[in-house]
């Protein structure tokens, strides 16, 4: 039988939601999770958003998320912030650019 009155620090269910959830997402490697603050900057990166983009998060963190669109839809960015800052979020799907030029 186990000793329940000794819990490790840093086993799942110690850890406050924040740090895990922060762990969740920094491990993702199938999907690009990052945040941007309100004028666009990246603030945030995963390993997800490595692997896809080719970009580590020392070249990206601080850097406009226009860097990710085509010349011709570069103007789109600010509209995706309106919607943002209007409805607290936005997820948009289409064509981006990684670090090499290539679509994904």
């Amino acid at each position: 039988m186990a000793d329940s009155s000794w819990k490790d620090p840093d086993t799942p269910s110690t850890m406050d939601a924040r740090s895990l959830y922060g762990l969740l997402v920094e491990t993702v490697r199938d999907y690009a999770i990052f945040a941007l603050d309100p004028t666009g900057f990246v603030a945030t990166w995963n390993r997800g958003a490595e692997r896809i983009t080719q970009y580590r998060a020392s070249e990206i963190v601080g850097e406009h998320f226009s860097r990710f669109y085509r010349p011709d839809e570069v103007g789109r960015c600010g509209e995706e912030l309106e919607a943002a800052a209007a409805e607290g979020h936005v997820e948009i799907e289409g064509w981006r650019l990684r670090k090499d030029g290539t679509p994904f």
